[in-house]
């Protein structure tokens, strides 16, 4: 019965299902290294442009935190865009790398997949506090969650 259904529709929307079908294809080719964590698209937010980070930046740049964004419409208050207002700062304050410290006392200072890691680990019981947080690449955030034994077996 559920067949002869499906099998009715296909027929029906024959060239809907291959259009749908062509679509997916090409998304899985073009983004399939993004998909299984090799790569970060290269327009990702360090080199992108957004009018909001940028205002934000240049603010916090300037020594001056801003409530207000101005820039948009008839403007805002800033805590109303949470991505720009909690994540932009702690990378600008990171200056877009990894603050991973190495044995020699250097910051690691890869831009290669940087994610948000928590010093204490949220799953331990951490916050996400802003002292609580920090910028990692992916292989050292990865380091840190195995050395707190958080590792997917």
């Amino acid at each position: 019965m559920f067949l002869a259904s499906v099998e009715k529709w296909y027929l029906k929307n024959r060239i809907l299902f291959w259009v749908i079908f062509a679509c997916g294809l090409q998304n899985l080719m073009w983004f399939s290294s993004h998909y299984l964590g090799v790569s970060t698209f290269p327009w990702d937010f360090p080199l992108g442009y957004h009018a909001v980070n940028y205002f934000l930046v240049e603010s916090l740049r300037q020594g001056v935190v801003p409530e207000w964004v101005p820039i948009q419409g008839m403007g805002y208050p800033m805590f109303l865009n949470l991505q720009s207002y909690v994540f932009y700062p702690l990378l600008t304050v990171a200056g877009h790398q990894c603050q991973y410290k190495l044995r020699d006392g250097k910051i690691c200072g890869s831009t290669y997949q940087l994610q948000i890691d928590h010093i204490f680990p949220k799953a331990l019981g951490g916050s996400d506090d802003i002292h609580n947080l920090r910028i990692l690449c992916r292989t050292h955030n990865n380091l840190m969650a195995e050395k707190f034994g958080l590792t997917r077996k």
